[in-house]
């Protein structure tokens, strides 16, 4: 871990302990009226933001929320019922009779944790919205930049970014009925990302990591990954839409989908791995549709250290793969794959699969092969041109 976030991690658990000291006595500070307010001292109670107040935690300036609405289920040291709110330099937000250092509850509201700041306690957004999958139509955003750090879990539907060396200690997963965009270009994770229920997800991976599992449920993910790391894999029990083009994945891939829909699944770059006893990759559709689901590779390096037991494909799963040389023999498919990677792995099918299974070579012409052909077009015109001369002079 980072010496500076660990010490700033040490230092929030003190202050946080230094909670226990402050009367639970408090009131519940409300800015609702347009306008900044900024908060740079110690500030032992709750506070409450709405309407279309903003509020700025700068400097050294402390939230401790023990207010009586911090009592409530899934209440934070500052509620969020609407308006923005900022924090920065060495502000600090700590948990108070909650676990929720952080509310939100409105559709209309904006969070940014930047600077060194610390929150202790976990961060629960709640409010449902539609227009969720970018930080810029979504009424419920929350982003951590900069060196910041959560002690906590976020529970989280809206927008929700992580960018620089920002720091989440605990896992990310969206509330109960809720949809949630999450876009990672830097930072990282320590827990898991656990993306369930009947929703539909929306996860942008172009950096930082995610140090355990992206679990997708049994909800509906679409899945960008450019870049940035997935270090124990993806599972799912849902249905996965994804466009691998960079980026790592360690333990493999797995996608046994059980509810209606299907699974896409392009890869065209990044970087996969897996243990002795773990798929590399596969693809399980249990349930009946019209369509199949599929996989389809052009790129990638597969088994960059460990292929672990290769490719699954059982039900319904159509799998087309693109590259030179590619050959298909006793189970094992080799060959080089369109971006130039050489895949070598065994492919393994279930007892169920009914699929269709295409092997594409792209094979360019031999360079002998391509001076012929340049020799006859070349003759070809040259006769075409002794020709139109014939023609004109008689």
């Amino acid at each position: 871990m980072d010496t500076s976030i660990q010490s700033r991690i040490i230092a929030g658990l003190g202050l946080l302990g230094a909670v226990a000291a402050v009367s639970c006595a408090q009131a519940d500070i409300i800015y609702s009226d347009p306008g900044l307010r900024v908060i740079d001292g110690w500030v032992p109670d709750t506070v409450v933001i709405q309407g279309d107040a903003q509020v700025a935690i700068t400097g050294n300036g402390a939230v401790m929320g023990a207010g009586p609405s911090a009592q409530r289920r899934n209440s934070g040291a500052i509620q969020i019922n609407g308006g923005e709110l900022t924090l920065q330099n060495q502000a600090r937000l700590v948990a108070g009779q909650s676990a929720n250092a952080l509310s939100q509850s409105s559709t209309r509201s904006s969070v940014q944790v930047g600077g060194n700041a610390i929150v202790d306690g976990s961060i629960y957004g709640a409010a449902m919205q539609d227009n969720w999958r970018s930080e810029q139509s979504a009424g419920q955003r929350l982003r951590l930049q900069d060196r910041a750090v959560v002690n906590g879990n976020v529970v989280y539907s809206g927008h929700l970014g992580i960018q620089d060396t920002a720091r989440i200690a605990g896992q990310v997963s969206n509330t109960d009925r809720g949809n949630l965009a999450l876009a990672i270009s830097g930072g990282m994770v320590d827990g898991s990302v656990n993306l369930g229920g009947l929703n539909q997800h929306a996860v942008d991976i172009s950096g930082g990591t995610i140090r355990t599992t992206l679990n997708g449920g049994t909800s509906s993910i679409d899945l960008t990954m450019s870049g940035g790391r997935i270090g124990e894999g993806i599972r799912s029990n849902g249905v996965l839409q994804a466009d691998f083009s960079g980026g790592r994945v360690d333990r493999g891939i797995a996608i046994d989908t059980q509810v209606a829909g299907t699974s896409n699944l392009l890869f065209t770059g990044g970087a996969y791995n897996a243990l002795a006893n773990q798929w590399l990759l596969s693809l399980d559709n249990r349930t009946f549709t019209t369509d199949a689901s599929s996989i389809e590779i052009r790129g990638g390096e597969f088994g960059y250290q460990q292929s672990g037991r290769g490719l699954f494909l059982d039900q319904h799963v159509d799998f087309s793969i693109f590259g030179t040389d590619l050959i298909f023999a006793n189970g094992w498919l080799t060959g080089f794959l369109s971006d130039g990677s050489w895949f070598n792995q065994a492919i393994t099918f279930g007892d169920n699969w009914q699929g269709r299974f295409a092997v594409n070579n792209l094979n360019v012409p031999e360079p002998g092969t391509l001076a012929l052909l340049l020799m006859g077009v070349v003759g070809c015109a040259a006769a075409g041109r002794r020709r139109a001369r014939a023609a004109v002079a008689s």
